[in-house]
């Protein structure tokens, strides 16, 4: 059960985990470089990361079965890493990902002359027959799927014999995180060209790198909220503005909310601002930042502030079909969020403190956990899976703790 007490005066100081995207990212492009992990400092914690490694080492020990469990990211990853190094068997996991589709990745590596197969409907597992024959060198595939499928093959690209174009039949979703790919590549040596119609990538191959991972700005809303809803403050150490994260993006609405961030030499620090009088409602379009789009509805439920979200079309296919998760949650609060005739989701009503213990599912997905955990400044919940922030936030409980959230 999680409840909270105010705590004491006294310096705040809560740690957010390394950028997962980020780390996950360039541990890709070290192993294709033949670079050490040892040199990539402050690696992410999260089970996301931690089985990409895991991963990895089993492939180059000559495992023939893989298994990344809920690890999305990971899936998307290695199919195309495992392609590009010719690995012969399976990569598999947990049941919901196997509900997850990948069958878009799976056709353009097919494409590119890779000999690979998903299961019944495009979905996991992935078979890999080691086999490369000549394919093309320019595909074809939708902007506004998984931003991970396209981020995977040009994770790959510059191993291919001629580089590769990525021709964009729709608008980029998630572009932020296009561009965090292409800026680790160019870390890497490898300078690629990312615009509206197409993504190019040249021929050539990744320099080892000595990196250290900032901290993720996917975790910063879980503290700012419960910054806005205790009316504390907090100190974040080494949390900087980003131009790799897209999810810095979040900041000018945690602003609008009334939250205060001074960016200090090595930390920020988070306040809530006096006297502060909050917008009857917000309109924001999620398409850049989907990750935040949890965090931001559970708050704006909280302080009253009706919300018209937009972007919100691959929320269906990530650890859970997340707006179904957030609309049975909410109603537990009496709290409605709807979908109108023009596909823009409206939130509406306001939590008020309860009595008693409010029984929430998580669905095996992490940020359904920490987006709701705020609210326990209004009143005792109960989660039916509190370990599942080990995905992306290990020490997600311990950090709140510091701010009187405590889970017994």
């Amino acid at each position: 059960m999680l409840h909270y007490e105010k705590p004491s005066e006294g310096e705040f100081h809560i740690l957010l985990p390394a950028s997962k995207s980020v780390s996950n990212r360039v541990i890709v492009l070290q192993s294709l470089a033949g670079g050490n992990f040892a040199d990539l400092q402050n690696l992410s914690e999260a089970a996301d990361t931690q089985v990409l490694i895991k991963a990895i080492t089993q492939f180059n020990n000559g495992d023939k079965e893989l298994n990344i469990g809920h690890a999305g990211t990971a899936m998307r990853f290695l199919t195309a890493y495992l392609a590009l190094k010719r690995f012969e068997g399976v990569l598999t996991g947990s049941e919901r990902m196997l509900e997850r589709p990948i069958g878009p990745l799976i056709e353009v590596l097919q494409n590119l002359g890779f000999d690979l197969d998903a299961g019944i409907g495009g979905f996991p597992p992935v078979t890999f027959r080691g086999i490369r024959e000549s394919g093309a060198n320019s595909v074809s595939i939708a902007g506004n799927i998984s931003s991970q499928f396209i981020t995977a093959l040009m994770l790959i690209a510059p191993y291919l014999p001629n580089g590769l174009k990525i021709n964009l039949t729709t608008a980029l979703t998630s572009r932020p995180y296009v561009l965090q790919t292409a800026q680790v590549m160019e870390r890497f040596g490898v300078v690629a060209s990312v615009n509206e119609q197409e993504i190019t990538i040249p021929k050539g191959t990744y320099k080892p790198q000595q990196l250290t991972i900032e901290p993720d700005w996917s975790a910063f809303g879980y503290v700012a909220s419960c910054i806005l809803l205790t009316n504390l403050y907090c100190e974040i150490p080494y949390l900087q503005p980003s131009t790799l994260q897209g999810d810095f993006g979040i900041v000018p609405f945690f602003q609008q909310l009334g939250l205060e961030v001074e960016f200090l030499e090595n930390s920020s620090k988070l306040t809530k601002k006096p006297n502060f009088i909050l917008p009857r409602e917000l309109e924001i379009d999620f398409t850049e930042m989907p990750d935040q789009a949890q965090t931001l509805v559970v708050l704006c439920a909280a302080l009253g502030v009706g919300l018209k979200a937009n972007g919100l079309h691959t929320l269906r296919h990530k650890e859970t079909d997340r707006i179904v998760a957030l609309q049975n949650e909410l109603a537990k609060f009496n709290i409605s969020f709807s979908e109108n005739a023009q596909g823009t989701f409206e939130l509406e009503g306001k939590i008020e403190p309860w009595q008693g213990t409010i029984s929430l599912e998580t669905y095996e997905d992490h940020r359904m956990a920490m987006a709701f955990a705020p609210l326990a400044a209004f009143g005792s919940l109960d989660f039916d899976e509190p370990s599942v922030v080990k995905k992306s936030f290990p020490h997600f409980w311990t950090e709140l703790n510091k701010l009187g959230y405590r889970y017994i």
